[in-house]
């Protein structure tokens, strides 16, 4: 969210077309008399407003509003091709490398899509992707990365490529193709992407644990709607957790349907004991119903099924990904405005 303090007219003005898009953004059409209702702007405010964009070809007219007897309304809409985001994220699966690129547009809609496979990834790879999109989409104006690893500021560590290690991915994009990007871990992504699609707004809490095939697991916690990151951005590196498990041990045990689920089961609980969330989604390839089944057993044996949240299971996390990485993306190409008048 943007906050305003305004204190001249050229604030006043920003802070009005913004209101204008926003709205055109969540309607079919407007005319100019049910946007001064649903923005309060005065309807002759919104006419002059609505030929600025129209200007940029940032709002459309389209065809005239039917006639009651009298002079038939404009009708304007939002050009959701106006301009693109375009989302990039780094994925390991076992001995798969993969980074996926989507092209989409402010409504919504995927125009490309493309998944090369590396044998390691680095920015060299990311960047030959980005560049070649932006050759053929012009107006993408957002990129929207991520990456399996601990992200601060656009600087990448603890990652499963050593390559992105200690590169900060916002001044890559932002120094060679002048683009704004926003970097953000792999899993918490996730977590927003289904958290915003599947939940109810009335929802507390929430985590999204993803276990990659022969990898360690990480989480997204999310509570009273947003993600929890902690001091340094570490919050959800669940395989750090002092469960009697060694980090190097944690993508082996997921063969043997016995040690793993209990040590899922041992993961769970211990973010049950701290945050007690409405809802767990498992997501990983790994998972099969003997093992959640097994799993479910393992969490009824340490505590009152009460307690216990909803469990769900996720078998492939790139919807949730993507879906998170675009909610990302289109957040911050559609500022939300809070006014604050001197």
């Amino acid at each position: 969210m943007v906050i305003f303090l305004i204190t001249n007219s050229k604030e006043l003005k920003k802070i009005n077309i913004q209101n204008i898009k926003n709205v055109l953004k969540n309607n079919d059409y407007c005319t100019k008399i049910s946007l001064a209702k649903k923005t309060g702007l005065s309807v002759a405010t919104c006419g002059n407003l609505l030929n600025d964009l129209l200007k940029t070809g940032e709002v459309l007219e389209i065809e005239k509003e039917p006639s009651s007897g009298g002079r038939p309304s404009r009708k304007f809409i939002y050009n959701k091709n106006f301009s693109y985001i375009s989302t990039v994220y780094v994925r390991k699966e076992g001995s798969t490398n993969s980074l996926s690129i989507f092209v989409i547009n402010l409504g919504n809609e995927i125009l490309f899509e493309k998944t090369f496979e590396y044998g390691d990834i680095g920015t060299t790879e990311i960047e030959y992707a980005v560049k070649r999109i932006i050759e053929k989409f012009p107006k993408i104006k957002i990129l929207s990365i991520g990456i399996p690893g601990v992200v601060k500021d656009g600087t990448v560590s603890s990652c499963d490529f050593e390559k992105l290690d200690n590169k900060n991915l916002i001044d890559l994009f932002k120094k060679k193709y002048g683009l704004k990007a926003i970097v953000e871990n792999d899993v918490n992504a996730c977590a927003i992407g289904y958290f915003n699609k599947n939940l109810s707004a009335n929802e507390e809490s929430f985590v999204y644990i993803y276990f990659p095939m022969e990898g360690m697991p990480g989480s997204g916690i999310i509570i009273n709607k947003k993600i929890i990151r902690g001091k340094s951005n570490f919050a959800g590196e669940i395989s750090y957790l002092p469960i009697g498990t060694e980090r190097d041990f944690q993508g082996k045990i997921q063969k043997n349907s016995d040690s793993f689920s209990e040590y899922v089961c041992n993961i769970v609980h211990s973010i049950n004991c701290v945050i007690n969330p409405g809802n767990i989604v498992l997501a990983g390839y790994s998972f099969s119903k003997e093992i959640l089944e097994k799993v479910n057993v393992h969490l009824q044996a340490k505590i009152h099924k009460e307690h216990i949240p909803k469990i769900t299971y996720e078998r492939d996390i790139k919807g949730s990904y993507l879906e998170g990485l675009k909610y990302l993306a289109m957040e911050n190409i559609s500022e939300k405005i809070q006014i604050i008048k001197k």
